[in-house]
């Protein structure tokens, strides 16, 4: 959830500077410009972070839950068998509930970087003021779809976060 987190910080400072580029007030746009491409290095290592850990999560969790498989075989007490079987069957499906909502996210992120990378490197061939103001539509479809990331990542959290209760409450 941290790195989730600061991956979607990450996306908002780069957006931010993304959209430094575009200002029609901006001092040194080179200069912008330096700054977007460093925040985009930066958000492809968060992006990288997250991914790496979601790996791990998705195989401590085949770990668990085929473990989890093989101690409730091992109860003799059906009524006992029957409750571990439970209990494991409800942490399944909210963990697959959090791992469709993060692919759901993701399947939002990757057309949106694709469109913001493409923007930088128009910007980096062309940075005058004519290049920069045949980019207004689509720096307003980019922002919007900045905002709905933004949600999908949020609601990654929240799932995450709300299935995590309830778990450490049962």
């Amino acid at each position: 959830i941290e790195s989730i987190a600061e991956a979607k910080a990450q996306v908002q400072k780069t957006m931010d500077a993304y959209n430094a580029v575009l200002a029609p007030d901006v001092k040194d746009r080179r200069d912008a410009y330096k700054k977007l491409q460093k925040e985009m290095s930066n958000a492809d290592k968060k992006r990288a972070d997250v991914s790496s850990k979601g790996g791990q999560m998705n195989q401590e969790a085949d770990q668990l839950f085929k473990g989890g498989e093989g101690s409730s075989a091992a109860i003799q007490s059906p009524a006992l068998r029957q409750r571990s079987e439970e209990r494991l069957k409800k942490t399944q499906e909210r963990f697959a509930e959090i791992r469709q909502t993060g692919q759901k996210a993701s399947a939002l992120y990757e057309p949106f970087m694709k469109s913001l990378q493409d923007q930088v490197t128009f910007l980096g061939h062309d940075l005058n003021p004519g290049a920069i103001a045949t980019l207004k539509p689509d720096a307003e479809k980019l922002n919007s779809q900045a905002k709905d990331l933004y949600a999908a990542i949020d609601q990654v959290t929240a799932v995450a976060n709300n299935n995590i209760t309830r778990l450490s409450a049962e």
